[in-house]
């Protein structure tokens, strides 16, 4: 046996001491693992279990197993998943159509296309950007976040067809009556007049019936007239409404006219109300749960809260016709950042992705005998694009009639909002003649917010000779006489907010004629304003209509006036002759009975015109609806 010295001892001592700190099966460097082989069992044969997936903190047994599915927050009930081993991680095994039960919009993204009909995944982030998949075994809880922008998001207010009801059978009249009686003081005589208005109705399940009739009578003669008898119900399926009978073509791409057929067109009425009208399609992107916040003239008109990635929403209520949106996007972590969205609409604009349509077939009814009433067909279409377009059309169709009509409409942000369609039409008439022609259509609408001015602008060119529309086209030849064609019309229209004092609003057009030198022309200057629940306004009115010798030139003046109690309505009218002038007054208490009803007074309602011209037929608040409709009645 050798000695050991000092030195030697402290050499030897030394080598294993390294050789254990740099081994890699230190036992303070390695994992913990437990050998199954250890085990011992009854039974020799018995195979020893495979433990390696818990080897690692939370790992867990592939299989499958009954889970609460989560998704974006929202727990969507139990179903069974499948989890495979991933990197040590359990990941759930999904199939497209249970994402699109889910809520998501498969459809969107390209990558599950390349899939197999019943082929799966795993990582959902490869087809979905910034998605992700949690679970949770101890819960047995799975925990997807997906973009709310691949979402198929379902919009507010939305119910369920299923649940509409179409009411209880039951039938109904309305009806308005008005009458006066006229007295002329410089001849003595006076004058009685009547005009009684019935719109009544019968509902049964679906059907409705409806009719509108009026009667007018005075001192000579007593007049009975049916206006209108529809019969109408719902289509649910097509979101549309189906009528039958006496009614009106929609006038957004050509002129309404009246007919005797049938109409099948859409229904705003059946849609959400934050789907209907035009609002703009608002995009983002959130890098946490993140709350979305949107104002408009100062006032937050929506809030949601959305996931990371990108955002869509396009279910806001109708705004104004424009006014820009404020969105502010708040974080998790208290960053907020915000962005202005642009926003202005021609009035027929429509949502991304929302389509509108009307057909209608039947026999046009002019009210006149002397018209031709033709047989037609009427169709129009409007689908709402990508980056806020509108694409619409139409066409009209008749034995003797073919016009066709193309538009696009598009909303600029701050510089307002523009539409443009032309139309083309073919006409022949009795005699044989044809007549082509196009006319170009152009409206512009824009609010400025920090103003408080609203502006809108719609002018119609008719650049050929040759163009007629449908009426106009029905009426050549007829005992009518000559028709005179519209050559161009321009509408003006800006209203103005003084604040506290009120608002200014001034509304013009103009029309010519390609037969005739003088054109029609109409100015309307208004002053409105409330104090303390009185609101009363000042109107002044011009109007000079062709193969007129003088002018319409007129004022009005009302004021309403709260009332509190019960009262009963009354009316008293005065008319006097001023010179070449004649003066109208009237004065009208209104106040209905009841908790529910309106409580208001109408008073002083003036109108000055001279005799023998038509300006007796400009409409003004507070004229009775008799003398609206019967501006005869006025004449000395």
């Amino acid at each position: 046996m050798l000695p050991v010295t000092a030195g030697r001892a402290v050499a030897l001592a030394t080598v294993p001491t390294m050789m254990f700190c740099l081994s890699p099966l230190s036992r303070a460097m390695a994992d913990d693992y437990f050998d199954p082989a250890a085990l011992e069992f009854a039974d020799p044969q018995q195979q020893t279990s495979d433990l390696h997936y818990f080897a690692k903190p939370g790992g867990q047994q592939p299989g499958t197993y009954p889970v609460t599915v989560v998704v974006n927050d929202q727990e969507l009930g139990q179903a069974d998943i499948t989890f495979v081993d991933d990197g040590g991680q359990l990941r759930p095994v999904l199939t497209p159509g249970q994402l699109a039960e889910y809520g998501v919009n498969v459809s969107a993204f390209p990558a599950f296309q390349a899939l197999h009909e019943g082929e799966t995944f795993t990582r959902i982030e490869k087809f979905i950007p910034d998605a992700s998949s949690r679970f949770s075994f101890a819960n047995q809880r799975l925990t997807l976040s997906i973009p709310q922008a691949a979402m198929n998001v379902q919009s507010r207010g939305y119910v369920d067809p299923s649940r509409w009801d179409d009411g209880v059978p039951a039938a109904f009249v309305d009806y308005y009556f008005s009458g006066a009686q006229i007295k002329n003081a410089d001849e003595g005589e006076s004058s009685r007049s009547n005009y009684l208005n019935l719109r009544s109705g019968l509902n049964l399940g679906a059907w409705r019936l409806r009719n509108i009739s009026s009667m007018q009578y005075d001192q000579q003669r007593r007049h009975w007239d049916t206006q209108s008898t529809w019969l109408q119900r719902d289509v649910r399926s097509l979101k549309s409404l189906l009528r039958i009978g006496d009614t009106y073509t929609t006038g957004d791409v050509f002129d309404s006219i009246q007919f005797r057929g049938v109409q099948l067109m859409s229904d705003d009425e059946m849609l959400p109300d934050s789907q209907r009208g035009f609002a703009p399609t608002i995009r983002g992107v959130a890098h946490s749960n993140a709350k979305v916040t949107v104002s408009q003239h100062g006032y937050v008109i929506y809030e949601t809260f959305v996931s990371p990635g990108a955002f869509a929403i396009s279910d806001l209520y109708p705004t104004s016709q424009s006014g820009d949106l404020e969105v502010k996007v708040t974080e998790s972590n208290g960053a907020v950042r915000t962005f202005t969205q642009p926003y202005s609409a021609v009035p027929y604009m429509l949502r991304e992705g929302r389509g509108k349509f009307s057909l209608s077939a039947g026999r046009y009814h002019s009210g006149g005998e002397s018209v031709r009433s033709p047989e037609f067909l009427q169709g129009t279409l409007f689908y709402g694009l990508t980056a806020g377009f509108t694409l619409y059309g139409g066409t009209q169709l008749a034995r003797d009639y073919q016009a066709w009509a193309l538009g696009l409409g598009r909303g600029f942000g701050e510089f307002g909002s523009l539409g443009g369609d032309v139309t083309q039409a073919v006409t022949r008439t009795p005699s044989g003649k044809r007549y082509t022609g196009h006319s170009l259509r152009a409206q512009y609408q824009k609010n400025f917010v920090s103003s408080g001015t609203a502006f809108s602008l719609a002018s119609y060119r008719y650049s050929s000779s040759g163009y007629y529309d449908f009426a106009e086209a029905s009426a050549l030849e007829s005992a009518q006489g000559q028709v005179d064609n519209r050559r161009r019309r321009e509408e003006l229209s800006v209203s103005q907010s003084l604040g506290g004092l009120g608002s200014l609003a001034v509304s013009a057009w103009s029309q010519e004629y390609w037969h005739r030198q003088s054109r029609d022309e109409t100015v309307h200057l208004g002053f409105y304003s409330a104090w303390k629940g009185i609101s009363w306004g000042v109107g002044y009115y011009y109007t000079r209509t062709s193969g007129q010798q003088k002018n319409d030139r007129s004022w009005s003046f009302n004021i309403n006036i709260p009332l509190g109690g019960s009262a009963v309505r009354q009316r008293g009218e005065l008319q006097h002759h001023l010179g070449q002038q004649w003066l109208y007054l009237a004065a009208d208490v209104a106040v209905w009975r009841g908790a529910d009803a309106a409580k208001s007074v109408l008073l002083g309602s003036a109108r000055l015109w001279q005799p023998g011209t038509r300006q007796q037929q400009q409409r003004l608040p507070g004229l009775p609806r008799r003398l609206r409709q019967r501006p005869d009645r006025l004449s000395p």
